[in-house]
């Protein structure tokens, strides 16, 4: 925690670079507004730059990039470097938002699925690739995220993106619960 009494490890003012664990819930900018906050009332100043590289939809859990200071010049830099995302995915049913935010809305047998056919089957999302956004991510369209024109029932025409994904990995196959070790992407801010 920081107070006027503490003194960490780097200047502030001079900028640095902070990668923190966003929470489920918390919007990045949520995440933007609390470090700022608190750097604001450590120096005693009103403003003060922080900024953030790439979005993760609130749902999503997972480190964010922030840089504070001088250093927010530098965001563009980062944004364009190759990300990576893990995740577990429940095979055989569906959801409108493509995540765990809305309820299942279909189901399908998976007894047929074996981590060699998946395997076999993910290699069509490495390589470039087009991908049209789900209306729940964060990304935006005329500067509003997607994910919350979606919650008010809104449908937004997005286009599809390249994005390329140089590696997918699968494991802890469970018969209906599959582990996305890592897929790199360099492109766009995504969502796999």
């Amino acid at each position: 925690m920081l107070s006027p009494t503490t003194s960490p490890p780097f200047a502030f003012r001079e900028g640095t670079m902070f990668l923190i664990d966003k929470p489920r819930g918390w919007t990045s900018f949520d995440v933007v507004n609390k470090l700022r906050w608190r750097i604001r009332k450590h120096l005693g100043v009103k403003k003060f730059k922080v900024g953030h590289a790439g979005t993760l939809d609130p749902m999503a859990t997972g480190l964010l990039t922030l840089c504070v200071g001088p250093w927010t010049k530098k965001l563009q830099e980062l944004e364009g470097l190759g990300k990576s995302y893990t995740g577990s995915i429940r095979l055989g049913a569906t959801t409108p938002s493509y995540d765990a935010e809305t309820e299942e809305d279909a189901h399908y047998p998976t007894d047929h699925l074996s981590l060699e056919l998946l395997r076999e089957h993910a290699q069509q999302f490495t390589g470039a690739i087009e991908q049209v956004p789900p209306m729940y991510s964060a990304i935006k369209v005329n500067g509003q995220p997607l994910y919350k024109r979606a919650r008010r029932g809104e449908t937004v025409e997005v286009k599809a993106r390249t994005v390329e994904v140089s590696q997918f990995d699968l494991s802890n196959f469970t018969g209906r619960r599959l582990i996305s070790r890592s897929a790199v992407v360099r492109g766009p801010t995504s969502v796999l």
